[in-house]
């Protein structure tokens, strides 16, 4: 699935199982960081902006949960 319509399609679930990689990854309190505010403002808004080191890597992390929830195969970020 694509990146786009497999963040608009995330479960809460999926978004917690993120929020634990991404935290792994960057520190704790990183995702409430870096991501948060894309939340707060809506979860598509993180395609609005430049994307960064940390919201190619939520995006992916994110597309590949879902992915692999419906069973699909995955393209990253950076090849779109």
């Amino acid at each position: 699935m694509n990146f786009y319509f497999a963040v608009f399609n995330v479960h809460k679930n999926e978004m917690n199982k993120a929020r634990r990689v991404f935290n792994k990854r960057f520190g704790k309190g990183s995702y409430r960081q870096y991501i948060g505010p894309y939340i707060r403002k809506g979860i598509m808004s993180i395609f609005h902006d430049t994307p960064t080191e940390h919201t190619k890597f939520y995006v992916n992390c994110i597309s590949r949960l879902v992915n692999a929830r419906l069973g699909e195969t995955h393209e990253d970020v950076e090849t779109q």
